[in-house]
């Protein structure tokens, strides 16, 4: 065991007012410093997005549940679907519903052929990508602090260690007024670190796992789109021969 620790357990804790995580941020070392106030930036800036992604994935999902529990509800027909979801903007079905219908109507509509709803099919499946694109949306600097946060933290830990044994070799002495400074600069820094870093982490595998079954929801609701056209262009044809007939027969 060094020599200075015996006596650094032997003394007494620091006393008074002065000696708080504000007092010893202000006398740390400049690197530290800059080390300190990158981290709180990095951590105001993730919460701000782990608010607003929290806000955006919580519209999305409960008028997501809306949506399909009236769609389960029933067999709703294209019309149907189409004034289900004008309600609904926060929800990705929304966006699909708004492509697709946008879609199949430039194709022909009722008259669709099969090709053409293979062009429908793939507005709808890029009209996905596009939602979970919007989903991941400042997701990556939720992925960045919680990756790069321990390591800058690191960084300042190191160095504040270094100002530390600095420290003693310049003072020839053990005592607790000479090694604690660089100690705590160097425990703030690693708090720090983690303090930005295990929030951001948790966060992002959270909304990570949302998107997930948002992505699943909307491969259903693609599917649920899909197997409504035929059926429904097919009613189509029939009113209109229907007229058609009733129009000849007057």
């Amino acid at each position: 065991m060094p020599p200075f620790i015996p006596d650094l357990l032997a003394q007494p804790a620091h006393q008074g007012s002065d000696f708080n995580f504000l007092f010893l941020i202000l006398h740390a070392s400049p690197l530290v410093q800059f080390v300190i106030i990158l981290l709180i930036g990095m951590s105001v800036a993730s919460w701000a997005v782990i608010f607003l992604k929290a806000r955006a994935f919580r519209l999305a999902a409960r008028e997501s549940d809306e949506i399909w529990q009236e769609i389960n509800r029933g067999h709703p027909g294209l019309a149907d679907l189409r004034d289900l979801v004008e309600d609904h903007d926060h929800a990705p079905e929304a966006a699909l519903m708004r492509a697709g219908f946008d879609e199949w109507t430039h194709r022909g509509g009722p008259s669709a052929t099969p090709s053409s709803l293979r062009l429908v099919r793939n507005e709808l499946d890029r009209a996905s990508n596009r939602e979970v694109l919007h989903l991941e949306r400042y997701l990556p600097l939720l992925a960045t602090t919680a990756s790069a946060s321990p390591f800058i933290g690191l960084f300042g830990t190191v160095w504040g260690i270094m100002n530390t044994f600095h420290a003693l070799g310049f003072a020839g002495s053990s005592s607790l007024s000479v090694v604690a400074p660089g100690i705590a600069e160097a425990l703030i820094a690693t708090a720090a670190g983690l303090a930005a870093a295990i929030p951001a982490v948790m966060a992002y595998n959270q909304f990570l796992q949302r998107i997930r079954v948002m992505q699943s929801k909307m491969d259903n609701f693609i599917s649920q789109f899909m197997d409504i056209l035929p059926t429904d262009a097919t009613a189509q044809r029939l009113d209109l021969l229907a007229r058609d007939v009733t129009v000849r027969g007057r």
